[in-house]
């Protein structure tokens, strides 16, 4: 179950996409459910690796507008009816036909009440993995908070991506707690393979003095990002920046870019594909992290396999990504300036740069193999459900 998956869509779909390639490479075969289309019609397609996804409607249920006639109000009830009776079809159906005998929630959205009621009904174990943001973000919300909630008391194991969302998970839930375990995220399958046997790139031979990968959003902190490249740029006056993704910040930042005056050294490339992604890293010298909150960050454990050493904000998961004074940086959480003596550093001292970069990589491949990750899934599957199929 995932809200997003595959493409271009985000860290979330591309963890958990990458988690399913890596579950099929074992042989742990999987169906996904994909609750994302604007459609109410069911669309059934081929993944990457010969998965089958399943799209279904993430439309609400019962509208959050006000509903002040008697009819309008039928109706909605009456829709909502349909709907549970159409999703608990899907489910029965997948049971019957693919051998459903497990649920692994991905990440959290609103419809996946629906699929948990069905489940239960249907006495289908639930799995449930954080990943970050519905974590550090939305577990009071009130869109999903409840959600969030519901699911912990469902399920029967419940996984976050690092030690520190854990942490973090217990303190808010005590009951998720009880039944929580860290299985750390790993480089995407599809970066794995073309990296881990390929040597990175040479340092002189990169071309982006600092990148930035991720959503253009408050939580990622670009404009920190900004802040510290303008006092970099002070002291350092050829540095180069590029931002890869999109995100509601956008205009704000091209706003503080010319504030800056900064037109001539920042470039914002936008959302990209996927496939072009070690392409950016390879020509990367350094990676920026300014993250105001983090679960595991994927870009960082892709950067450094192929040797991009990262400075980053002391957030969330980072200190299990990275090694502190040998793989890169970790410096306060929101202290602009400890963050650009950090990337002056590694931008004016390439042997220092270099010897990050082999040591990042070395990291990568001994900490986040993701046939390492997968065989956990498909261990901690066992347990729950033998002979599952997810």
């Amino acid at each position: 179950m995932t809200p997003w998956y595959g493409g271009n869509l985000g860290g979330v779909a591309v963890s958990a996409a990458s988690t399913v390639a890596a579950l099929r490479r074992i042989g742990v075969p999987v169906v996904v459910l994909q609750m994302e289309s604007a459609s109410s019609l069911v669309s059934i397609r081929r993944g990457a690796v010969g998965e089958r996804v399943i799209s279904l409607s993430m439309t609400p249920l019962l509208s959050t507008t006000p509903l002040r006639t008697p009819g309008r109000l039928l109706r909605a009830l009456v829709g909502n009816w349909v709907k549970r009776r159409f999703i608990s079809l899907v489910l029965w159906t997948l049971i019957h036909r693919y051998g459903l005998r497990l649920v692994h929630f991905q990440y959290c959205a609103e419809s996946y009440d629906e699929i948990r009621r069905a489940a239960e009904r249907y006495g289908i174990p639930i799995v449930v993995t954080f990943r970050g943001s519905e974590v550090n973000v939305h577990f009071d919300s009130p869109e999903i908070g409840g959600v969030i909630r519901r699911l912990i008391r469902s399920a029967v194991r419940i996984t976050t991506v690092s030690a520190g969302l854990g942490a973090t998970l217990a303190e808010l839930s005590p009951e998720a707690a009880k039944k929580s375990q860290v299985i750390r995220n790993a480089v995407p399958l599809s970066v794995w393979d073309a990296s881990a046997a390929r040597e990175p790139e040479p340092s002189r031979a990169r071309d982006i003095d600092v990148l930035y990968a991720g959503n253009l959003v408050h939580v990622k902190g670009p404009d920190q990002l900004l802040q510290a490249f303008e006092i970099v740029r002070a002291a350092v006056p050829r540095a180069k920046l590029v931002l890869i993704g999109a995100g509601t910040m956008e205009a704000q930042l091209r706003r503080q870019v010319r504030a800056a005056g900064l037109e001539e050294a920042v470039r914002f490339d936008g959302r990209i594909d996927r496939a072009a992604i070690l392409d950016y890293y390879n020509r990367a010298r350094v990676l920026a992290l300014p993250s105001r909150n983090e679960g595991m960050p994927l870009a960082a454990m892709e950067a450094q396999i192929v040797g991009v050493p990262v400075v980053a904000m002391d957030v969330g998961g980072v200190r299990e990504v990275l090694l502190p004074g040998e793989t890169g940086f970790v410096v306060p959480a929101g202290d602009v300036k400890a963050f650009a003596d950090a990337l002056r550093t590694l931008l004016e001292d390439e042997p220092r740069r270099v010897q990050f970069g082999k040591a990042a990589r070395r990291h990568a491949l001994a900490a986040f193999d993701p046939i390492d990750m997968a065989s956990r899934y498909e261990a901690m599957y066992e347990q729950i459900a033998p002979d599952a199929k997810t």
